[in-house]
């Protein structure tokens, strides 16, 4: 197999995946070899080892940074610029700095009707780094967000493996914003070579996080890290848009990420 695999709606899901886990597993072709169904990523990486959703946060530098960032009021200033910005780009001055509807088949959403009332989606990014390049006119109004997130190898280095290959960047770094009543539905990411941290900025009262079976709340300038190749999805209940960071990081299994210019990892 080579896709994901997802079941809702009656009590016989679970045995019925386990099933086709076990089938897929057997094809003589398969492309994975999962070793359960709540983790099905489409690129899985058997010896990456703990296997386990939820990490704890405070073993990943980053997150220490970011939390005594939001202590300090940095994060705060940080929201003010960028909803300045959006503001701007309301007018016509900056179209640059919109938070842009996000579409993905992997990963569908609800939400009541008339919560679209913007025009920007019920679930929208202010992208900060794609991957490749950071978003300089974006980071000048998340200023703190994007020093820190430039300077961690975990987010913006690369792993040097014993046989001369390189790792770079797992992904993007990006805000994100939830509409009140949405409910991301259950999916699951790419590959487990990567981890998600993120971070809560405003709106994340009555918000709950699943990952495989654990329900968790968003807490007030607390970083949260998990293994989004696992299953999760996102429930809003709230009544604020809710805004967090979403930022990729390098599994810890994979090596030792170093910044291109020689830095080395924060111990995790």
């Amino acid at each position: 197999p080579d896709g994901q695999i997802h079941f809702w709606g009656d009590d016989g899901a679970g045995k019925r995946v386990d099933a086709l886990v076990k089938l897929g597993n057997e094809h003589p072709h398969a492309a994975t070899k999962w070793t359960t169904a709540a983790q099905t990523p489409r690129v899985f990486v058997p010896w990456l080892t703990p296997q386990m959703g939820w990490w704890d946060a405070s073993k990943f530098a980053l997150s220490e940074k970011l939390e005594k960032a939001w202590e300090m009021g940095e994060l705060h200033e940080d929201l003010k610029r960028i909803d300045a910005a959006v503001a701007q780009a309301a007018k016509g001055v900056d179209k640059t700095a919109t938070f842009e509807r996000i579409v993905s088949s992997g990963a569908p959403i609800r939400a009541p009707s008339g919560t679209d009332g913007d025009k920007a989606g019920v679930w929208s990014e202010f992208m900060l780094f794609d991957g490749t390049e950071w978003n300089e006119p974006r980071c000048a109004a998340a200023q703190a967000l994007c020093k820190y997130l430039r300077s961690s190898p975990e987010v913006a280095g690369e792993v040097v493996h014993g046989d001369g290959t390189v790792t770079p960047p797992q992904g993007q770094v990006t805000i994100f914003k939830l509409k009140p009543g949405a409910h991301v539905l259950p999916h699951v990411g790419v590959t487990n070579r990567r981890l998600v941290l993120q971070f809560p900025l405003r709106g994340w009262k009555n918000v709950t996080f699943r990952v495989d079976e654990e329900w968790r709340p968003y807490n007030k300038g607390k970083a949260m890290v998990f293994d989004d190749s696992f299953e999760h999805e996102v429930v809003h209940n709230g009544k604020a848009d809710r805004v967090v960071l979403y930022a990729v990081l390098h599994h810890p299994g994979l090596g030792t990420p170093r910044l291109r210019g020689g830095g080395l990892k924060d111990e995790v």
